[in-house]
């Protein structure tokens, strides 16, 4: 009887122990609390990026081209994709999009940003504006 129950002991620890392992492996963004947003204007991407912002959002796809009349700003919490989805965001702003020292943003797919602005440039990283020379990698 004594087996029985070492046994069934030892096979339940080593199930306990296989679920550990595989949870260790999973990948943490998994358990994140982001969300998809997909943006079709200018209110709703402001709206995203203020999500981004409160770190609720993790991905922001946009659904057309949008042009915007205030900056974009990614501060804070924000560590967020923008998918330009073969859109581009304009303004006339000196610059448009800004991610601030303790943000992290990365823009994928195809589209641009850019700033119509006489001394305008499309992303400014940490109050720095981003131009050519800086090396700044979009995918």
């Amino acid at each position: 009887m004594v087996n029985r129950k070492n046994n069934w002991l030892k096979k339940f620890i080593g199930m306990i122990v296989v679920i550990a392992v595989v949870m260790a492996f999973l990948p943490i963004y998994s358990f994140a609390s982001g969300a998809t947003e997909n943006v079709a204007d200018e209110a709703g991407l402001l709206a995203a990026a203020a999500n981004a912002n409160e770190g609720n959002t993790s991905k922001i796809v946009l659904d057309n081209d949008i042009t915007i009349t205030n900056f974009l700003g990614f501060h804070k919490n924000a560590n967020v994709e923008i998918d330009l989805n073969g859109h581009n965001i304009t303004s006339d702003v000196a610059y448009p999009v800004m991610v601030g020292s303790k943000a992290s943003a990365s823009f994928t797919g195809t589209g641009t940003i850019k700033s119509t602005h006489a001394n305008g440039v499309a992303i400014s990283v940490m109050g720095i504006p981003a131009k050519e020379e800086d090396k700044v990698s979009l995918q």
